[in-house]
């Protein structure tokens, strides 16, 4: 056990950097005192990331008597002061609270209104609803983290989100362990498994299929939807933001699946910086991980301010057009050869797709840049395979690229 860790439950501070009430501060495991209140974590990742670690305060203190710890005594605590625990099993949420939410009327759900208006597909709205278990609870959009390597599965912990039913925008959000708390279903000290992904169960309802990573649950089931542009791809999403995945998470799935992150957007490249270091970690450990960068290279400086992720893209093409966005192929392509047309646009890794310089539809090209259709010579090993089955079926390595229209390239 180390002598020092951020602070347990919900309880937030005054950042000392942005002014936010977004601070964990750390505290003594022995004692449960606080140290200096410079000492800890913004959660905000993006538009703030202040941290100073406990162990970098300690070595630079490490000439001195001691450690100054502010706190009060122990038997002069308040109610609910920080109490250190020894490791436990993770609480869960009873059963039937999930089967409630599923069971409610869905008609003051705005999440499946937004997704209805989005997609024109009904049966497959419904099916990713299913497939998700998203339920409703009062008046929100109930989110469950289900621990699936459990038998039977347990319920973790829940989001409540409020959405703009037309824009998709999130307005409000809380959580379902906290409903219950006020209600006195569960106890304070409540404390799950904090290790599993939202919608992690459908990797093992869907084996050897590969696997995309984003940051919300709204990325994950807008992506989910689209199969013409990730056919095969199970989608899941973090537990708790950007900083919350790391390799000892990606290394809990299974050994033999692909999977590729897609990270957030933001003008320092904060987010594609993290999460590529977090993927090469992952590599080390034998997971096959890769990481697109479309979004941090195609999105504009406005977008990226704004935070925009994998969803805001495929929501703005969708209302822009009302169909569906180029294809992403998740496949090994050939290696390619240098092109001579200007049509011919580099992507990710050393793989390339390009419009057709006649029918202008993405393809693969040949190397005077035509398609199949558009040049008989051409041939049929230059197309990429979209066939995502059995494991002996899929790529040895996995790369993915998301096809932009040439207007859209920058």
């Amino acid at each position: 056990m180390f002598p020092y860790e951020l602070e347990r439950g919900s309880r937030k501070h005054i950042c000392p950097n942005c002014e936010r009430k977004s601070f964990k501060r750390v505290v003594s495991t022995s004692t449960g005192e606080y140290l200096p209140g410079e000492v800890g974590r913004c959660d905000r990742a993006v538009n703030c990331g202040y941290s100073y670690k406990w162990s970098d305060y300690v070595k630079a203190n490490a000439d001195n008597q001691g450690i100054p710890l502010q706190g009060l005594d122990r038997k002069k605590r308040p109610r609910g002061f920080y109490t250190p625990r020894k490791t436990r099993q993770p609480d869960y949420i009873p059963h039937e609270y999930l089967m409630d939410t599923l069971a409610a009327d869905t008609s003051r759900n705005s999440c499946i209104q937004f997704l209805n208006h989005l997609f024109d597909d009904a049966e497959s709205v419904q099916a990713a609803i299913a497939g998700y278990r998203i339920g409703t609870y009062e008046n929100w959009t109930c989110f469950p983290v289900i621990d699936a390597t459990s038998r039977p599965w347990k319920l973790c912990k829940a989001k409540l989100m409020i959405f703009n039913p037309v824009t998709g925008k999130r307005r409000l959000q809380h959580s379902l362990e906290k409903k219950l708390k006020e209600r006195g279903v569960l106890n304070d000290d409540f404390e799950t498994n904090k290790n599993i992904f939202f919608g992690e169960q459908l990797i093992y309802e869907n084996p050897d299929r590969p696997i995309g990573i984003v940051e919300s649950e709204k990325s994950e089931i807008v992506a989910s939807l689209c199969k013409d542009i990730f056919p095969g791809v199970i989608w899941i999403a973090c537990q708790a933001g950007l900083s919350w995945l790391n390799a000892e998470r990606i290394a809990r799935l299974p050994k033999d699946r692909r999977i590729v992150l897609f990270p957030d957007t933001d003008t320092k490249g904060r987010c594609y910086s993290e999460w590529s270091e977090v993927a090469g970690k992952a590599r080390r450990k034998g997971c096959d991980v890769q990481i697109s960068d479309v979004l941090e290279r195609h999105a504009t400086d406005d977008k990226k301010a704004d935070g925009a992720d994998l969803a805001d893209y495929l929501i703005r093409e969708r209302l822009k057009r009302k169909e569906p966005v180029k294809k992403v192929y998740i496949a090994t392509l050939p290696k390619p050869i240098k092109q001579r047309s200007d049509a011919i646009t580099e992507t990710h890794g050393p793989d390339m797709f390009a419009a057709c310089i006649k029918c202008k539809q993405t393809c693969w090209p040949d190397t005077i840049g035509l398609c199949i259709l558009c040049d008989p010579n051409g041939t049929k090993t230059n197309q990429p395979s979209t066939e995502l089955g059995r494991k002996s079926e899929l790529p040895e390595n996995l790369m993915t690229v998301i096809i932009q229209n040439e207007k859209n390239v920058t």
